[in-house]
């Protein structure tokens, strides 16, 4: 049995969908940022100037398109035709970045790590999710492991809610990192064991990409497997010690309608669609929560890689809108052996029989 879930999910426990968490990202401040992460920058270098910059830059760009969506304004930013526009010329006069060594690449490179700062801390911003709503859903997996079913749970999402859910349950749930004790951190193993897996598509707040030193030398190196913070240990906690090296001061997720899909054929990232299509093409039943199906590379993976009259079941409190979910992905037209059913419910009531296809007179394939 496969779950993919969505930002939809991660809703009703308070956390924002896409749409308020680029509103939110719009009105940050300067001390919002240096406030929540100053302690990790060098006093007296230049991030606060590139803290002002990013902000001003996200200000024309919404009176430009009168609209601002974030993950389209990171696209934005990783563009080459962005470094090119004269008025970001100018902005950097604007703000002081007045050096001609400083380019407008190197402001990027620079504002990029920042902006995804900005994401981590308005997603994380809720302390404490409502777990209540939850109490449901949790029961539903759980029924489903005492059942004897392998449980794959696939997440775009960044939050760390499902671990949240799961964590004080009998049967943990696995994520394919293994517990370093030496150097106190999670490294990724990709051995999944259990009958709850959980694979974290498109990153997480936890994870960071992994450097290690070379033969003890100030040279360093990116190992393409990921590192994941214990439950409550911030980089602060951990500083920089001689064998966990993390030289950007933000978790490693993927964002940018366009961008992330050039991560794909990363390694870590890499692993993860694998296993999505390993997991699609043995799942008897794929239950869709919180997802919009506005994600063409999801969409790709579940046409192609769904098994053969596998049922799949979209959840969502209107009808409707789960009907059209099926649509966008493009289930009703490309994949007539597959059948699909439409659940009208919500993650406080949900419950077995939504997904047990008996319950349904009618097919929306």
């Amino acid at each position: 049995m496969s779950f993919l879930l969505g930002a939809g999910f991660s809703v009703p426990a308070g956390y924002p969908t896409g749409k308020v968490l680029g509103g939110n990202i719009l009105k940050t401040t300067k001390d919002d940022i240096w406030t929540y992460y100053g302690n990790l920058y060098n006093k007296g270098d230049n991030h606060e100037t590139y803290i002002e910059f990013l902000l001003r830059l996200q200000t024309i760009y919404y009176t430009i398109h009168g609209n601002f969506n974030y993950e389209e304004f990171y696209d934005f930013l990783k563009s080459k035709h962005s470094e090119n526009c004269c008025f970001l010329k100018k902005m950097s006069n604007t703000v002081g970045i007045k050096d001609s060594k400083t380019s407008i690449s190197d402001i990027f490179e620079q504002i990029d790590d920042i902006y995804n700062q900005l994401v981590a801390f308005h997603i994380n911003n809720n302390k404490k999710p409502n777990l209540a709503k939850y109490t449901k859903y949790k029961s539903l997996v759980s029924s489903y492991v005492d059942d004897n079913y392998v449980v794959n749970v696939h997440t775009l999402n960044h939050d760390l809610l499902f671990e949240n859910i799961f964590d004080d349950a009998v049967k943990k749930y696995c994520d394919g990192f293994v517990f370093n004790k030496r150097k106190g951190v999670y490294e990724y193993s990709g051995s999944y064991v259990g009958n709850l897996l959980l694979f974290k598509m498109h990153g997480s707040l936890n994870y960071y990409n992994n450097y290690t030193r070379i033969n003890n030398t100030n040279q360093i190196q990116k190992d393409p497997k990921q590192i994941k913070l214990p439950p409550n240990v911030s980089l602060q906690d951990i500083k920089l010690s001689k064998e966990v090296i993390i030289p950007v001061y933000h978790p490693d997720f993927l964002t940018g309608i366009q961008y992330k899909q050039t991560r794909y054929e990363e390694e870590f990232y890499n692993e993860l669609q694998k296993k999505f299509i390993a997991n699609l093409k043995t799942a008897d039943k794929l239950i869709i929560i919180g997802y919009s199906g506005n994600d063409g590379g999801i969409n790709d993976y579940i046409i192609d890689n769904l098994k053969r009259d596998a049922a799949c079941f979209v959840l969502d409190y209107k009808e409707d809108e789960a009907k059209e979910v099926i649509h966008r992905i493009g289930l009703r037209t490309k994949r007539k052996d597959i059948r699909c059913y439409a659940v009208k419910s919500d993650l406080e009531n949900v419950k077995e029989s939504d997904f047990e296809e008996t319950t349904y007179p009618k097919v929306y394939a």
